[in-house]
């Protein structure tokens, strides 16, 4: 492989991970902050309302297993995935997950973190507004030298969720302006 065709590689799964972690939000409603290493509930002192919480939740469940695959995870368990993400959602990251550890992409680091700014439910949709920080940076240590993306810059994510038998899941990402942390 080329050295062009392997900085576009990792470029699209860099793009990729940044996609499947999501970033968002300007409003304040309440602020709340993130790190996959926590708890799914570490939110639960703030100022959101029950159906919020369950919202952000359900969004960091999600964040809590596609981290785990794109930190080098190989065993791939697509009913928990499912679980955690609308079907067609499920699929798109499957798709970026499988090729990032193809070509051996794994991150490294410290976890993002996700600093909540809104949450807007319309019956079974939702939306969470966040800043995504991004702290993790790539690695393809297959690569002679190895190949290190460096973390995304801060941006605001609104994640879409949908709620399906009592679930929430996530349906889908949009990108949006630069942020800065708050907390």
């Amino acid at each position: 492989m080329t050295s062009r065709r392997l900085a576009l590689s990792m470029a699209l799964v860099a793009a990729g991970a940044v996609v499947l972690s999501g970033c968002g939000g300007d409003k304040s409603s309440g602020l709340a902050s993130f790190t996959p290493g926590s708890s799914p509930s570490s939110t639960a002192t703030s100022k959101w309302t029950p159906d919020q919480q369950q919202v952000i939740d359900a969004t960091m469940a999600y964040r809590l297993l596609v981290s785990k695959y794109l930190r080098g995870e190989t065993r791939l368990d697509r009913a928990a995935l499912r679980s955690v993400a609308t079907e067609s959602r499920a699929v798109e990251a499957e798709k970026i997950i499988v090729g990032g550890l193809t070509i051996g992409f794994i991150l490294k680091g410290p976890e993002d973190v996700n600093e909540v700014r809104a949450v807007t439910i319309t019956g079974a949709k939702a939306t969470l507004t966040e800043c995504w920080i991004g702290r993790s940076y790539g690695v393809r240590k297959s690569s002679s030298p190895p190949v290190t993306a460096k973390p995304a810059k801060p941006l605001l994510v609104n994640i879409s969720l949908t709620r399906s038998a009592g679930s929430w899941r996530v349906s889908g990402f949009t990108d949006g302006a630069a942020c800065a942390a708050k907390g």
